[in-house]
């Protein structure tokens, strides 16, 4: 894996390699969450599946950085693979 360019900004190829270097379904899934939806460790740890809007592809962030909630969106990707782990 190449090393991360100056602005701290990796590549699909970096992104892809990180994801799939990370080998418990779990662990992958909840870094994924914090990437794709940026989300903070703490808000992507206290998800609930009550908390993704598949229709409206959203994903709901109940008590954020200073106690406030707000959305963030939920890409196909990450909706695909958090309803595989569901279902296992």
């Amino acid at each position: 894996m190449r090393s991360v360019v100056a602005a701290g900004v990796l590549s699909t190829d970096e992104i892809e390699a990180l994801f799939s270097s990370i080998k418990n379904l779990k662990h992958r899934l909840l870094l994924m969450t914090i990437y794709s939806a940026g989300r903070r460790l703490n808000e992507a740890t206290d998800l609930h599946v009550t908390d993704i809007d598949s229709r409206g592809t959203t994903i709901r962030v109940r008590q954020g950085k200073g106690n406030k909630g707000r959305y963030t969106l939920l890409s196909a990707v990450l909706l695909d693979k958090l309803r595989l782990y569901w279902l296992r």
